[in-house]
């Protein structure tokens, strides 16, 4: 089965990893767990990694100039 949430600890690739899982009746996963630090980490990431990206900016800018 597809899983759209990507914070659901049984989220693999977007297929549910669980053998059967709960649909209630308004379509929403019974067995959904949400890994509260998920987002906080990946946040921190993206974070990381643009200023990463901010720094090779200026290193390449700067260097031109010289």
């Amino acid at each position: 089965m597809k899983c759209k949430s990507e914070y659901c600890i049984y989220n693999r690739n977007f297929q549910c990893i669980l053998g059967k899982a709960n649909i209630n009746t308004s379509g929403m996963c019974e067995n959904y767990i949400n890994v509260e630090s998920a987002k906080k980490f990946l946040d921190a990431e993206k974070e990381s990694r643009l200023r990463e990206i901010a720094k090779s900016y200026l290193l390449n800018v700067i260097g031109k100039k010289r």
